[in-house]
């Protein structure tokens, strides 16, 4: 189907760009994510590097994805900018963040092309920093703090994109592993508040989706006639797709 896709774009170029996604399709938002439960990945103790933090991460309060808090020092002043991401696998009682394996990819997308943020239900599902932003410009005791709500990770167990039992791998540029951490259980209250973003504040990482607006009447003309509008390029687009498959 993918390769349908590309066929008809060459056909249609300037009115065409096919986003990467994964083998399965697009990443799902994930649903019913508890408010009150908390898990955080806290960076190990390690030698040889003075980076140190945590991500600590809830469920949104309408159970839509899952809110991020990050906070990470001792950067390197050489090596960025860095990315971090959630990693399929924990990190072992040896502490060797090379075994968590790859990123978290339950759509089985891969890390090329690199992730297109605008359109995040594209990119690896633990891709954090693909998504919101790699680190820079932060180095020594300086702090990099930052919120968000990611709307494809999840806190509800037994689905590809739960990230409890994963762990958190923060790299230089070069993709070399600096420090990582495992997600812990912290609490579950249901009496009790869920995790706020910091300072009040909290960046959506992807807007509400909502219904899809669809043009009324036929397709406008400028000018010439061979020149359409982008509605009458994507309808013919549509067309010539319908026509491959």
């Amino acid at each position: 189907m993918h390769a349908k896709a590309l066929l008809a774009c060459s056909l249609l170029s300037a009115a065409c760009v096919v986003a990467e996604t994964g083998k399965l399709g697009d990443a799902d938002e994930t649903q019913n994510n508890p408010f009150r439960t908390v898990y955080e990945a806290t960076l190990l103790a390690k030698e040889g590097t003075n980076l140190r933090g945590s991500v600590t991460v809830s469920g949104s309060p309408d159970g839509r994805g899952i809110i991020y808090n990050v906070d990470f020092t001792g950067f390197p002043a050489e090596g960025g900018p860095f990315t971090y991401h959630v990693h399929d696998q924990p990190v072992p009682e040896d502490g060797n963040c090379t075994k968590t394996l790859a990123h978290l990819d339950p759509y089985i997308r891969g890390e090329v092309p690199p992730c297109d943020a605008s359109k995040p239900e594209t990119c690896q599902v633990g891709d954090l920093s693909g998504k919101y932003g790699n680190i820079e410009g932060i180095e020594g005791e300086e702090r990099y703090k930052k919120a968000y709500i990611d709307r494809y990770t999840a806190i509800t167990p037994g689905i590809g994109a739960f990230v409890g039992n994963r762990s958190i791998v923060v790299h230089y540029a070069n993709k070399t592993r600096i420090n990582c951490g495992n997600f812990v259980l912290k609490t579950t209250n249901p009496g009790g508040p869920g995790l706020p973003c910091r300072d009040g504040k909290c960046s959506t990482g992807t807007p509400i989706r909502g219904s899809p607006s669809r043009p009324t009447g036929p397709p406008m003309f400028e000018g010439d006639a061979s020149k359409v509008s982008a509605f009458s390029a994507t309808g013919i687009l549509a067309i010539v797709i319908g026509l491959l498959w």
